[in-house]
């Protein structure tokens, strides 16, 4: 490697350091030539989604034209996936309006590129232009490109192999063998969103110093054991495409650095026992990288002891989710490793706090995904702070009445 950009003509995998250059690139070649689509040509197609417009179908239908077999199946499949995606996040987010932002019927039924773009086409600009199939149309097209491009460039299945291996390599070097399948007793407080603190969880036992006034609730997790290190809780956690592409949406919207960098399509979680284990465990699993060829590329960073965000960028995140991330490069593949302890995971599942992990998803998709996806003047949801509001105190409810229900009432036993 000789350290000049890649170009159309490279083999550039992700072990390659300049592996990222290319990913940025984001290029899909033809055996008809040298067609290419880069992100920067994507946030151009971006600005055709509200406004109706022949040229925008001529491009789209010109590369469509180039593409070779290979890349057209990847491009037919994802078009699936794109609307599932869409789809998706109303149901997660906002299912009481799973009718109003339904997608035209001729958009959620084709199965080709070509039918996309016909079916924009039906509403190039007349007396009176159906902006919703425009829209509907366009986006789809758009999306399903930029995941045949994240497909190519890191298939799922790849995604899949490498967090396998990595998860075998913790078992080899960290886990003693087999699970210990363990039950939490956690003491939630009502009056303080029925969150938890560290003496508010019994490992293995009750609390009945701690039941007074809070509601418990047994928890029962398949947990490894750490050699000397105590309980961790391992959880993976892949990102799929879709999500992948509305965080690069997300990144080029707040002008970070290396927007279509994203590190933790490979992610993992280990839940330990306390903060010092955490920090031990985090040591030892530098180590271990290193020791095997590995590297991090981002040294670990946690918010434990201030009262910030771990990432002050993302405004969607609240201080109340205390974590530790760690960055690193292993097997010439990325991945994110985050260490939460267990009351701190109990607070993200079962709280009713800013900490609680989907109340933090919901905020993130209402305040960038669904005014991007969903824009007003197609669907005519206003998505400001009011509606935020009024849809976080919806889930919060919600989230009660399901912990709740499978809570069984504290005691002193």
């Amino acid at each position: 490697m000789d350290g000049r950009p890649p170009t159309l003509g490279d083999q550039v995998g992700v072990d390659d350091p300049r592996f990222f250059i290319y990913l940025g690139q984001c290029r899909i070649s033809s055996h008809r030539g040298e067609s290419v689509i880069e992100w920067g040509m994507l946030e151009e197609w971006q600005g055709d989604w509200l406004t109706i417009s022949a040229k925008a179908i001529r491009e789209r239908q010109k590369w469509l034209e180039t593409l070779n077999r290979g890349d057209l199946r990847r491009f037919t499949e994802a078009i699936r996936e794109a609307r599932s995606g869409r789809v998706g996040l109303v149901r997660d987010y906002a299912p009481h309006l799973l009718a109003r932002l339904s997608m035209d019927s001729s958009v959620a039924t084709a199965t080709r590129g070509k039918h996309l773009l016909e079916t924009a086409k039906e509403h190039e600009p007349r007396e009176w232009p159906n902006l919703h199939t425009w829209f509907d149309a366009i986006c789809v097209f758009d999306a399903s490109a930029a995941l045949a491009l994240i497909e190519q460039q890191d298939p799922r299945t790849a995604i899949g192999d490498s967090l396998y291996a990595l998860i075998g390599f913790l078992r080899e070097r960290l886990f003693e063998p087999g699970f210990e399948t363990t039950d939490f007793y956690v003491y939630r407080d009502p009056t303080c969103d029925f969150t938890v603190s560290e003496r508010d969880i019994g490992i293995g036992r009750h609390l009945s110093q701690r039941a007074k006034g809070r509601v418990r609730l047994k928890s029962t997790l398949n947990c490894r054991r750490v050699r000397g290190n105590g309980l961790v809780f391992l959880d993976e956690r892949p990102k799929e495409a879709f999500s992948e592409w509305v965080k690069v949406l997300r990144q080029v919207a707040l002008k970070k650095p290396d927007p279509y960098r994203i590190r933790d399509r490979r992610g993992l979680m280990l839940v330990c026992e306390s903060h010092a284990n955490i920090l031990a465990l985090c040591d030892r699993l530098e180590v271990e990288i290193n020791a095997s060829g590995g590297c991090v590329t981002e040294r670990p960073g946690g918010n434990h002891e201030t009262n910030a965000p771990v990432d002050p960028t993302n405004h969607s995140s609240s201080s109340a989710y205390k974590v530790v991330k760690l960055c690193v490069r292993w097997r010439g593949r990325e991945f994110e490793i985050q260490f939460i302890t267990f009351y701190d995971y109990f607070n993200s599942q079962l709280s009713t706090s800013p900490a609680n992990h989907q109340l933090y998803k919901l905020r993130q998709a209402l305040e960038f995904a669904f005014p991007l996806l969903f824009p007003s003047s197609v669907y005519g949801v206003k998505w400001n702070s009011t509606l935020i509001g009024q849809f976080e105190a919806r889930l919060k409810s919600a989230l009660v009445k399901r912990v709740n229900g499978a809570r069984k009432p504290a005691d002193h036993s």
